[in-house]
């Protein structure tokens, strides 16, 4: 009568699958912000050129 043991994940699979698809998604969500705040900082400075070529203008 002995006692059997099993593996809490069969094949490596179980709390690895979860964890790369949460990691997966942080990585998206922040090359998202990434990009999103590059953007914003592209409009930004095209703002300020207009703004400083429409001051010499007057």
């Amino acid at each position: 009568m002995g006692l059997d043991f099993v593996p809490a994940s069969g094949g490596g699979m179980g709390p690895e699958l979860p964890h790369k698809t949460l990691e997966s998604q942080f990585r998206f969500s922040l090359i998202t912000a990434n990009v999103a705040f590059f953007i914003i900082e592209v409009v930004w400075v095209q703002i300020v050129i207009n703004v400083n070529v429409m001051k010499l203008k007057l």
